[in-house]
């Protein structure tokens, strides 16, 4: 049996371009992936009151309803703000409205008293208390998924980022 006869010159041309032509495209994809991986957005929030976290951290009772906060209805991200009027967030130079805590989540709590807290004395209570409606409490929980500032663990205390 006689082997093929060589490949001539155009052949050859054609093979090397199509070779380079694929280790192109291939060189693109590559650099497209690593480029579209490696660009972190940046977690953009307001800065959690210090004075409420200390507020949560300080009380043990306060605590123990973050530990169950965290265990039981698993929040781990939280918003800390100052809470106006009818459980509207009030703007973070309003330092003498009441601290809160809203636990973020994709859904509004089943359970309502969960959905948020808001600062009574030395203690904090469900802002669902005040007579705030569901729909209020649902976009607090919606809307801390993105501009969270603290995370809640296991322990029950309240870190900033």
């Amino acid at each position: 049996m006689a082997s093929p006869p060589p490949p001539s010159g155009a052949t050859q041309r054609t093979r090397l371009l199509l070779a380079l032509g694929i280790a192109a495209v291939l060189a693109v994809v590559v650099i497209a992936v690593v480029v579209l991986s490696g660009a972190e957005e940046k977690h953009e929030y307001a800065e959690a009151p210090a004075a409420c976290i200390e507020a949560w951290n300080g009380n043990p009772t306060t605590v123990v309803l973050g530990q169950h906060q965290a265990s039981a209805h698993k929040y781990s991200r939280v918003q800390v703000v100052r809470f106006g009027k009818d459980g509207a967030i009030a703007p973070s130079t309003q330092t003498s409205a009441p601290c809160g805590v809203v636990f973020a989540s994709s859904s509004l709590d089943s359970e309502l008293a969960a959905a948020a807290m808001i600062q009574d004395g030395e203690t904090f209570r469900a802002l669902s208390k005040q007579d705030v409606p569901p729909e209020t409490l649902e976009d607090l929980q919606l809307d801390a998924q993105d501009a969270y500032n603290a995370f809640i663990g296991a322990g029950g205390t309240i870190d900033p980022l």
